[in-house]
């Protein structure tokens, strides 16, 4: 029977994972009488360590097989974003904030995270965003929008005039 190998394109990443569909070429060698024809499938299915088989078949009739494995992850991670602390009831915060980010993916799993940000820029609807990658070379982002005021108001008071004392229900408190 003919050796049997095959090829995959394409060739999946560094991880052993593909993001698209993978074509099985199988190839075969035979010394004596030669291959005349070999099979071929593409796989468009996710799943981990699916079997493919193929067969390669001399002029004699002689047939040799081989089997590839594939990993396959058509769908992006799920991403969410954090922020700590948690805004005031109005939507506020009133330091520095942590925005952190987290996925999940329910076939090859999460590679790598962007690393949390510190924002401490004072502002409305300030957005930030960052990634997650699974294995497969896949990525989704999140976002979140901040809004930080770390300046207490100022009061400014017209009347009584100042050195004048103000006599409240509580007591008396002078006016400078």
């Amino acid at each position: 029977a003919p050796a049997v190998t095959y090829v995959l394109g394409p060739a999946p990443n560094a991880y052993g994972w593909n993001n698209t569909p993978v074509s099985v070429l199988f190839n075969g060698t035979d010394t004596l009488s030669g291959v005349v024809e070999c099979s071929s499938q593409t796989v468009s299915s996710e799943g981990n360590e699916q079997l493919v088989a193929g067969w390669c078949r001399d002029l004699a009739g002689n047939v040799g097989y081989s089997t590839a494995t594939l990993n396959i992850d058509l769908t992006q991670p799920v991403v969410s974003a954090a922020q700590v602390p948690v805004p005031n009831t109005y939507g506020w915060n009133n330091g520095t904030v942590e925005v952190s980010f987290s996925g999940t993916d329910a076939l090859s799993g999460i590679v790598n995270c962007e690393p949390a940000k510190l924002i401490s820029v004072e502002g409305a609807s300030q957005a930030v965003s960052g990634y997650c990658a699974d294995y497969a070379g896949l990525s989704s982002t999140a976002a979140l929008t901040l809004n930080i005021d770390k300046t207490a108001p100022s009061i400014t008071i017209s009347s009584p005039a100042a050195g004048q004392t103000f006599i409240a229900t509580r007591g008396v408190i002078p006016v400078l």
